[in-house]
């Protein structure tokens, strides 16, 4: 017997997995003398975390508004997406200006596991701990309760409930997980130690971004710069931010020049660039951090030149890298990298040519040398001396002797930008892979250990 008003009965269990078929849901529709009400529109909506529909439609392929018979009856269905959680179907019924309305509570449960959604390719350092955690899902990446069972893939871990040790030097190690018959593996990277700085890309549509530094094994992260931080609305961040050394600093190209910014977000301007116009570009810091080497972008005539400074000088004894000749319109003279002795300085240039080349300036002599290899925009020096890391404008990263020999390609596939980082004993390289993710690569070796947890990170520049 239903009491006068509005009620909601569902036929069937509350509770059933997603893609459960379309579930009848009736109500009754009485006035105050217990008399049905006839032909009375229900209004149906819904509320909450899952996904459901309703509609007097079983198939749910068209909304229908259920109407009440001469029973003052209406039947309407729900149909469960792919989504688990809890809804609320509501109906209302407006009768002569008053709204009857009564509510549902409708629960969806994941389906059957398919899958152990596990860290792709996270890090951890050698002799260090962390905690592994994978999540068990149906098909439609719903959780469930399930705990998986998990065992080392590879030699270089252990792995103790949850818990995985890092035996091995770095490398790349396998996980693997058991719920059941279900069967799962995840990679693991055993990084080097190390710190870098990185432009993380926050919402890459409107241009939001910070800069930060963090560990190698994704802790420490840090801001340094917001976006939003009104000093630096001439931040060019286009650009990566090296380290001064000692690592309490960094360099950052602001406004028309370069100034440092230390680990609290202080700003001290260093050096401006000459005249109107211009604007200074790429700067790379010597190990000692008493020289800074980058480029202006004169526009006009002399789009692109090479210089360095003195960083206690404020540029009073600026000395020009790029030769004069061949320097006017349409030249550019891109991110000059500097030789340990700093005798040679590496660049990319067309100089006069249509495509961008490798150069070596010997600055006590003045004579450049092309050498065969294409890149753009940037090179790095060895901190060592033993050669340059390119980024090819294909894609390609690879390292060369500073006569042009010993060319040999990084990476697993072309698939770099043009920033790329020595650690301070030129063993690793820190690269922006196009995603944007970091890649950590062996220089000898050809080990190529991914840092998943670093998407929408960029221009990474490794501390020294």
């Amino acid at each position: 017997m239903f009491a006068p008003g509005f009620n909601l009965d569902l036929r069937g269990s509350a509770s059933d997995t997603v893609f459960a078929p379309p579930q009848p849901v009736s109500l009754r529709l009485l006035d105050s003398a217990r008399a049905p009400v006839v032909g009375a529109a229900v209004q149906l909506s819904t509320r909450g975390t899952a996904s459901v529909s309703a509609s007097a439609d079983p198939t749910l392929l068209t909304y229908v508004a259920p109407i009440t018979d001469a029973a003052g009856d209406a039947r309407f269905y729900i149909g469960r997406f792919a989504t688990a959680g809890a809804e609320w179907v509501i109906a209302r019924v407006v009768v002569g200006g008053v709204t009857w309305s009564d509510s549902l509570e409708i629960t969806s449960l994941p389906g059957r596991a398919t899958d152990v959604v596990m860290p792709v390719d996270t890090a951890v350092y050698q002799g260090n701990t962390l905690q592994w955690r994978g999540t068990v899902v149906d098909a439609y990446g719903n959780a469930r309760p399930d705990a998986a069972t998990y065992s080392a893939g590879s030699a270089g871990i252990t792995i103790v409930g949850t818990t995985i040790t890092a035996n091995a030097a770095p490398s790349r190690q396998l996980v693997r997980a058991t719920v059941g018959a279900l069967r799962d593996s995840a990679w693991l990277s055993i990084v080097p130690r190390g710190v870098i700085s990185v432009r993380k890309d926050d919402n890459p549509l409107v241009g939001e971004w910070v800069y930060a530094r963090m560990e190698l094994d994704g802790s420490g992260f840090q801001t340094l710069v917001p976006h939003t931080s009104p000093a630096f609305l001439g931040l060019r961040s286009a650009h990566p931010a090296p380290w001064f050394a000692g690592g309490a600093s960094l360099a950052f190209a602001i406004d028309a020049g370069i100034s440092r910014v230390d680990l609290t977000g202080s700003i001290t301007p260093l050096l401006t660039a000459p005249g109107g116009g211009r604007t200074m570009k790429c700067p790379q810091i010597t190990p000692d951090g008493q020289m800074l080497y980058g480029h202006i972008d004169n526009g006009g005539a002399a789009p692109g030149t090479a210089w360095r400074w003195g960083v206690g000088a404020g540029g009073a004894d600026s000395v020009r890298i790029s030769p004069v000749a061949g320097s006017g319109g349409g030249v550019f003279d891109l991110c000059p990298s500097p030789a340990p002795d700093r005798r040679y300085v590496a660049m990319i240039s067309n100089r006069g040519q249509i495509d961008f080349f490798l150069h070596v300036v010997d600055t006590l002599t003045g004579t450049t040398t092309q050498l065969p290899q294409r890149g753009f925009p940037s090179v790095r020096w060895s901190p060592n001396g033993s050669g340059l890391l390119v980024s090819a404008w294909n894609g390609q990263l690879f390292v060369v002797s500073s006569n042009g020999t010993g060319y040999r390609t990084l990476g697993d596939t072309p698939n770099y930008t043009s920033w790329a980082s020595f650690s301070p004993d030129a063993a690793w390289i820190a690269v922006e892979r196009n995603g944007p993710v970091i890649d950590l690569i062996n220089v000898q070796t050809g080990l190529v250990l991914p840092l998943g947890f670093t998407g929408y990170m960029r221009m990474p520049e490794w501390r020294r």
